[in-house]
């Protein structure tokens, strides 16, 4: 696919959805490979000190880094930011249920939220033309790609908080 060519000058939409994407996929890549090289927060991941736990806790760990990777480079944006919703709608539903409230549980539960609204924005308004998406005339994606993709993310917290732990996850 040819890449589009622009004539007018980059805009304000345009950086900051740069620094949107790179400030949310920078946190991520490396919060997700510190968890994976640093075996002792594996625990504070998964429910308990299990192997269910442990391999919960890679896989979370990895989706966000790869979907971080992802919006850092503005590759395939809606997908890596479906992967950034899902695993911190995830980790976000891990943080209500050992608690059991929203607001007094501090960051452990508000940071994740931010970060999953902050990832819902990208899929919904793009990439932008800094990107790779942009450089090949995607700087915007389809309606129904990121819809799609919205609900994926959402619909896939739950299904991981299911298979993992077997429950409703907001009972």
């Amino acid at each position: 696919m040819p890449s589009k060519q622009y004539s007018d000058p980059l805009t304000r939409n345009d950086i900051g959805l740069l620094i949107l994407r790179v400030a949310v996929g920078a946190t991520l890549c490396w919060s997700g490979l510190h968890v994976v090289f640093a075996s002792e927060q594996f625990v504070q991941i998964g429910a308990a000190a299990s192997a269910s736990a442990d391999l919960a806790a890679r896989v979370l760990a990895g989706t966000y880094s790869i979907g971080g990777a992802l919006l850092v480079a503005g590759l395939l944006t809606p997908l890596g930011g479906s992967a950034v919703l899902g695993s911190m709608l995830y980790a976000a539903m891990l943080s209500y249920s050992a608690r059991h409230d929203l607001f007094p549980s501090g960051t452990a539960l508000q940071f994740p939220l931010v970060l999953a609204a902050a990832a819902a924005a990208v899929i919904l308004l793009g990439p932008g033309r800094i990107s790779v998406d942009g450089r090949f005339g995607r700087d915007e994606w389809p309606a129904a790609v990121s819809s799609v993709l919205l609900i994926a993310g959402i619909g896939g917290a739950v299904a991981a908080w299911v298979l993992v732990k077997g429950t409703n996850p907001l009972s």
